[in-house]
């Protein structure tokens, strides 16, 4: 017999079935894309790219009067359920806001029932109501949840380096409309030499720290600019700072920017053992814009207040 596919078990199976419990249309999201609010920023994550990619995407969230119920995630018919499906749609539902108490797995044969937070799966004739109150998760789980979200697909780890970028070089990205800022990418032309210099250093293992140095005006901030941008069209991680704006060392501000999964009692080195977690293999390629701009020119060299 012919496997359904999971648009088939979905529009044939699940919503006829929600729909019978007494849930109108208007109360079925079909997510296209979905925000998260991780720490200081706001992600749009397109579920419809990812679906095209076979990634990880939002099926079914369903809401009664501006309340989160539950997620449904669907499976073709004959997929077995296991537990990075769990994990996949258990994530989903910790990570919206408001979170979701529950996530549901199917295959369209067999409906599985999870509590998000704890991840246990629930039995009908035990099933716990959550009404009139707020569900809320410790920073362990919520990094779980994360660290399944951004694992799950590069391209959700590139989502978030992609929108630290852009609110980081928000004073420094112009156009051919907003001409006074320092770096319009319609109007900047690639320099060849400093191209293959900074690809070698890529390649090359021996060095970590690779400089840009000229005088002022000389567009080192727009070189910087382009070659963020151009890593994160090629999908390699990229984080950008600039040194004036540094209020806290390079490590202090990082860790900033990913305090949506440390708490604050974590060490430097922990810190950095968690951002190694989340990104694995990848190279993480930071960059400093002006750092001769920066006060903290103690810190910079180690000695922290």
């Amino acid at each position: 017999m012919k496997s359904s596919t999971e648009e088939d078990v979905k529009n044939k199976i699940v919503l006829p079935f929600i729909k019978s419990l007494g849930f109108h249309e208007s109360e079925l999201h079909f997510e296209k894309s979905f925000h998260l609010t991780l720490g200081r920023y706001t992600y749009k994550i397109n579920t419809q790219e990812q679906y095209q990619t076979a990634e990880g995407r939002l099926d079914i969230l369903v809401r009664r009067n501006d309340n989160n119920l539950f997620i449904v995630e669907v499976k073709r018919d004959k997929k077995e359920i296991d537990d990075k499906d769990v994990e996949q749609a258990t994530s989903y539902a910790r990570l919206i806001h408001p979170i979701a108490p529950f996530a549901i797995v199917t295959n369209g044969k067999d409906f599985h029932i999870y509590d998000s937070v704890t991840r246990e799966a629930i039995e009908k004739d035990n099933f716990p109501m959550k009404d009139d109150y707020e569900i809320s998760i410790s920073d362990e789980i919520r990094y779980e949840a994360l660290k399944h979200f951004l694992g799950y697909s590069k391209e959700n780890l590139l989502t978030f380096c992609r929108e630290q970028v852009r609110e980081r070089m928000r004073t420094l990205l112009g156009s051919k409309n907003e001409p006074t800022n320092k770096f319009i990418p319609e109007l900047y032309s690639s320099r060849k030499e400093l191209a293959e210099a900074f690809n070698s250093f890529l390649i090359d293992e021996t060095y970590s720290v690779f400089a840009i140095i000229g005088d002022s005006g000389t567009g080192k901030t727009s070189s910087m600019c382009y070659t963020a941008l151009e890593l994160l069209k090629k999908r390699i991680p990229v984080l950008f700072y600039k040194g004036s704006h540094l209020i806290w060392s390079i490590e202090e501000s990082i860790a900033d920017d990913f305090n949506w999964i440390f708490t604050p009692q974590y060490s430097d080195i922990q810190i950095f053992k968690r951002i190694e977690e989340l990104f694995k293999s990848d190279k993480l390629i930071i960059f400093v814009d002006a750092i001769d701009e920066s006060n903290l020119q103690d810190r910079i060299e180690g000695n922290y207040p």
